[in-house]
């Protein structure tokens, strides 16, 4: 999850260049910076997964977890645009890291953060017809929008 919460922002910055050859390593850089993503997904889902099972059932942690690295790869391999992507993935994880690694100093954070990383999977579900996408969003204002649009999740 770190990886890409230190890398997903490098990506969403305006590339620069001045025309002396540093936007082309800047575009290297930036492409390198993709392929951590991609491995951190991968891994995430080739590593991680497998070890789901064995968090609590209680409260639907381990449910939580699994649609987590579910959704965070589903995203990356889609065919949205890349901003779009970088955006999901960074909220997506955002939210899980604050589950999963909660603050001591925040501890109202933690059940905010999984009601809003709830929210996040079932759009997510949704947007990209995933199995056990919900029949429709009665639940209001979409907290995937307020993410792809920028405004934060």
């Amino acid at each position: 999850m770190e990886t890409v919460l230190v890398t997903v922002p490098r990506l969403q910055a305006p590339p620069r260049g001045d025309g002396s050859g540093f936007a082309e390593r800047l575009e290297a850089e930036r492409e390198r910076c993709r392929d951590r993503v991609e491995e951190a997904t991968r891994m995430l889902l080739d590593d991680c997964a497998p070890y789901v099972l064995t968090y609590t059932h209680r409260l639907g942690v381990h449910r939580q977890l699994g649609g987590f690295i579910m959704s965070v790869r589903a995203v990356w391999l889609s065919n949205l645009p890349e901003e779009d992507r970088l955006r999901l993935v960074l909220g997506l994880t955002e939210q899980a890291h604050a589950v999963f690694f909660p603050s001591r100093w925040h501890p109202l954070r933690f059940a905010a953060a999984r009601e809003q990383l709830d929210l996040l999977l079932e759009e997510v579900s949704g947007l990209l017809a995933l199995p056990g996408a919900p029949d429709g969003d009665a639940a209001g204002p979409s907290p995937l929008a307020a993410v792809v649009e920028g405004s934060g999740a």
